[in-house]
C-alpha cells in the first residue's frame, strides 16, 4: 500500500509537470507570436468581447479564490496538504487552457497594427524584444524555485519524509514569495502592450492582466532590501570564485 501511494505521488507530480510546461509553452505562442489579421473570418466583435472577457473573469476567479485561506483550509483538512501547490497550479494551467481554446480575436477597429510579415527587421525586433522578456520570465521562477512554485518538490520531500521545503527557507525570502509569487511582472507587461497589432481583444487582454499583475504585487521597502542585499552577496562569491 505505501508503494502505490508513492507511484501515486509521483505520477500527480509528472502530471502537474506535464500540464504546467505544455501550458507555459502554448502561452508563449498565444501572447506572442505574430499573426496576420487579414485572414481570419470577420466575427461579431461584440460577441467576441464577451466571449474573451468572460474567459478572463473566470481566470481571474480562480487565480484569486484558489489562494483564499478558505480554499487552502479544506484542502488541508482533507488530508492534501502536500498537493495544495500542486492542484493550485494545475486548476490555473487549466484555466489557462480554456482562455486560450476560447479566445476569439477581433478583425475591427485597431489600435494600431504593424504588418510584420512583410518587413523582416519590424519582425526581428519583436520577435527579439519578447525572447528575452519570457527569458527572464522563466530565470525568474528558476530564480525563486521553480519546483517549489508548481508543487513538486512538495511532494518529493514529503516522499523522502523531508517536511514542508518552505521550513528550509529563511523568513525574509518567505516574506518576498508571499508578496510576489509571480517574477517579473514588467517582462510581462513589456510582452502584453509591445505588439505589432492590438486589435481591441488585445487591448482588453493587456488592460485586464496589467491591471491585475499589478494589484497583487505586494512587495515592500523591506522586500527590495532583502533583494539588495541578496544581490550584494552574490556579487561578493562571484568576485571570490573569479
Amino acid at each position: 500500500m505505501p508503494l502505490l501511494i508513492s507511484i501515486s505521488k509521483i505520477i500527480v507530480a509528472l502530471a502537474a509537470l506535464s500540464i504546467t510546461g505544455l501550458t507555459f509553452i502554448r502561452l508563449i505562442s498565444f501572447l506572442s507570436q505574430q499573426r496576420t489579421f487579414n485572414e481570419l473570418p470577420l466575427t461579431n466583435p461584440y460577441l467576441a468581447l464577451l466571449i474573451d472577457g468572460s474567459c478572463l473573469v473566470l481566470f481571474i476567479i480562480q487565480h484569486s479564490f484558489m489562494k483564499t485561506s478558505a480554499v487552502t483550509n479544506i484542502i488541508k483538512k482533507i488530508g492534501f496538504e502536500t498537493f495544495q501547490r500542486t492542484i493550485y497550479v494545475v486548476f490555473t494551467a487549466l484555466t489557462l487552457q480554456l482562455l486560450m481554446i476560447y479566445w476569439k480575436s477581433t478583425t475591427t477597429l485597431f489600435l494600431w497594427k504593424i504588418d510584420t510579415l512583410q518587413n523582416d527587421l519590424c519582425w526581428w525586433t519583436f520577435t527579439i524584444l519578447h525572447g528575452i522578456a519570457w527569458s527572464f520570465i522563466y530565470g525568474g521562477c528558476l530564480i525563486m524555485d521553480l519546483y517549489e512554485m508548481i508543487g513538486i518538490k512538495q511532494i518529493y520531500y514529503d516522499l523522502r519524509d523531508l517536511g514542508n521545503p518552505r521550513q528550509c527557507k529563511s523568513e525574509h525570502l518567505l516574506r518576498l514569495h508571499d508578496h510576489c509569487r509571480h517574477p517579473s511582472i514588467i517582462c510581462l507587461i513589456i510582452i502584453l502592450w509591445i505588439y505589432p497589432v492590438m486589435s481591441l481583444d488585445r487591448l482588453m487582454l493587456a488592460v485586464i492582466l496589467t491591471v491585475y499583475a499589478l494589484l497583487g504585487f505586494q512587495s515592500d521597502h523591506l522586500d527590495y532590501v532583502y533583494q539588495k542585499e541578496q544581490m550584494h552577496q552574490k556579487k561578493i562569491e562571484l568576485e571570490h570564485y573569479f
